[in-house]
């Protein structure tokens, strides 16, 4: 029977509602089932993807097939790079990406997966970065990041065998295993991916295949966990019991957290059944202070869900009473207890970003999708209107607020590693162009915008939408340019008048620009991820073929929730220095200041002051 290629379903691959998926992917002379099975058997269903999906039920678990062979004439291999391309429209095809997704990866199969998430990454399609955004870890099993000695000996006998492209490949110190692993251990977000790595301990045939050495991807606090196995046996765990199935099992689970998966500690039991006690709904929910000891007992100091957070200033704990009396009616000790809250119901941090007095009111509970029903809100603010107040403009104070603020959200997220982000708000342009690029290493973040009728603030819808007929176009290209314009017009036409008051001229400019600006264009996340591909292949081109001495003027018209995700498609090392300015009407001229989003130096010197001559640019 011929091994199956392709994306093959596991477990749980057709449930809609899962919450993420998990893929497998093989080595060298591997497939989608016989490499992970106990004993190397294609067609047997007692095999640890299996396991995963009985014991993950809510998670769809796949197994990539694909033809690798270290011979030529045993079958057709691809490079590795047109092999990574080629997956991710495999992918693609399958819809993956629209949910969050953890790779296994045996040998060669880690360098394709890492190739593939630098390919998703650099291509600038929608869909495939997609992909490398929803990718919340990556399993290593005996991956040589720098290459293999068994493949110099493979290839020196493949005078005779013909060893094939991949075996070229995974030479030792091979210089394009070198380049790849490089680019992933330094890159602004790749390098950020969690990842376990194990390596094989006992040699294969005489041979250590891939030593400690070159199983490391030298990523800074990882640490390769030896294993008593070979090569082939350490993908493939002969129990439940086994150290690598446990440790990738609670792995995936910490990585993709469900909201409605509750520890067995938490069990009630009756006779003959079991119950679990569920998270207080919204209609029921008593909100207690944390300070008031005869409704929480012993977990009255726990800063629990629900909490409304203003950094900065003053923070309010609170909690949901049942989840606490329920805890408490188990004689729980507050160390326990504080775990099992803890992992109750996941925490969605929706934070509000405002530079004007605040016109709206926060995100409500009842308007939250269903997916994030289940968490508990804590409200996070963002606010800098003091700093832009009557005749008070002060952008420099507003970027120290928000490095300070950025920093004491981070100390509050790593206790909640797998909350949930959102953003929204009303802010000045060039803060949200800054703030998502000062974020953009932070896992993927929901978005909402505003419902100009209700006044609610609802999360981007997924899967299709309206098209934008969006349409990129170079309208100037002098040889003698000073400067580059980027104009992105989205919500309203953008001047080139207006432009022209505060860019040095000649200058190169570029228009990307939906078919008729309209406000409330921005509905999906298909949307905003078309304009950030598009944002971002204009930002690469400009890498490749102009002088890096020019500065990038980017004027913006769009959306609070598009701004924030542009700036998070600007890269801190390869992309020219970006401005972006403000518009002001009852100014002139009218884009009366800017931010160096991506220079290095103090806040200072990200300040850019054009000629203001009106002074009130509070608006």
């Amino acid at each position: 029977m011929s091994n199956p290629t392709g994306l093959i379903a596991i477990s749980g691959c057709d449930n809609a509602n899962r919450i993420g998926d998990v893929i497998f992917v093989h080595g060298l002379g591997g497939d989608a089932r016989g490499t992970w099975h106990p004993h190397g058997k294609s067609n047997d269903n007692d095999f640890w993807p299996a396991w995963l999906g009985e014991e993950l039920s809510d998670m769809g678990i796949w197994s990539l097939g694909y033809e690798v062979e270290p011979f030529k004439w045993k079958g057709k291999t691809m490079p590795l790079v047109d092999r990574a391309t080629n997956t991710l429209a495999v992918l693609d095809s399958h819809a993956i990406g629209d949910r969050p997704l953890i790779f296994i990866a045996h040998s060669l199969g880690g360098l394709l997966v890492k190739q593939m998430l630098r390919h998703a990454w650099d291509y600038g399609t929608p869909e495939w970065k997609l992909i490398v955004e929803q990718t919340r870890g990556v399993v290593f099993l005996s991956t040589p990041h720098s290459g293999s000695n068994m493949a110099n000996w493979v290839k020196y006998i493949g005078v005779i065998l013909q060893a094939s492209v991949s075996v070229d490949e995974l030479e030792a110190h091979h210089s394009r295993l070198r380049e790849l692993n490089e680019v992933y251990r330094n890159h602004e977000w790749l390098s950020q991916i969690p990842i376990q790595v194990y390596c094989e301990k006992q040699k294969t045939s005489g041979f250590l295949v891939v030593d400690e050495t070159s199983a490391n991807p030298g990523i800074k606090g990882v640490t390769p966990i030896p294993m008593d196995d070979d090569h082939l046996s350490i993908c493939r765990p002969s129990s439940r019991e086994s150290l690598l199935y446990r440790r990738v099992r609670e792995f995936i689970k910490k990585k993709l957290p469900s909201p409605h998966r509750i520890p067995i500690e938490l069990k009630e039991k009756s006779v003959g059944e079991s119950t679990v006690h569920p998270p207080a709904t919204a209609e029921k929910r008593t909100i207690v202070s944390a300070g008031d000891n005869s409704n929480v007992g012993a977990a009255s100091d726990f800063i629990a869900q629900n909490s409304i957070i203003n950094i900065g200033s003053t923070i309010t704990n609170i909690l949901v009473k049942e989840d606490c009396d329920f805890l408490k009616s188990q004689n729980r000790d507050l160390h326990t207890v504080n775990t099992d809250i803890q992992h109750l119901v996941s925490i969605f941090f929706a934070i509000r970003h405002h530079s004007f007095e605040l016109l709206t009111d926060r995100i409500l509970e009842e308007s939250l999708p269903v997916h994030l029903r289940y968490y508990k809100i804590q409200h996070t603010e963002f606010n800098h209107s003091p700093f832009f107040t009557g005749n008070i403009y002060d952008p420099l104070r507003a970027l120290k607020h928000i490095s300070e603020l950025i920093n004491v959200f981070l100390t509050l997220f790593q206790s909640h590693t797998n909350a949930v982000i959102g953003y929204y708000g009303i802010v000045h342009i060039p803060l949200q162009f800054f703030t998502g690029y000062a974020v953009s290493t932070w896992p993927k973040v929901t978005l909402f915008e505003l419902d100009r009728n209700t006044n609610y603030w609802y999360e981007l819808a997924m899967g299709d939408s309206p098209k934008l007929k969006l349409n990129v176009s170079t309208i100037s290209r002098p040889v003698n340019a000073v400067a580059v314009v980027i104009r992105i017009s989205i919500s309203f036409d953008i001047s080139k008048n207006d432009v022209d008051d505060v860019v040095p001229q000649p200058y190169q400019d570029i228009q990307i620009k939906i078919g008729k600006p309209r406000i409330d264009a921005i509905t999906h996340y298909s949307q905003i991820n078309e304009v950030c591909g598009a944002f971002r292949q204009v930002l690469d081109d400009l890498h490749a073929r102009v002088d890096k001495s020019l500065i990038v003027h980017i004027f913006y018209a769009g959306p609070v929730c598009l701004g924030f995700s542009l700036g998070r498609r600007i890269s801190r090392t390869i992309h020219h220095q970006v401005i972006v300015y403000n518009y002001t009407a009852h100014t002139s001229p009218r884009y009366a200041w800017g931010v160096k989003i991506n220079s290095v130096g103090s806040p200072e010197s990200k300040v850019v002051s054009t000629k203001l001559l009106i002074h009130d640019i509070s608006k």
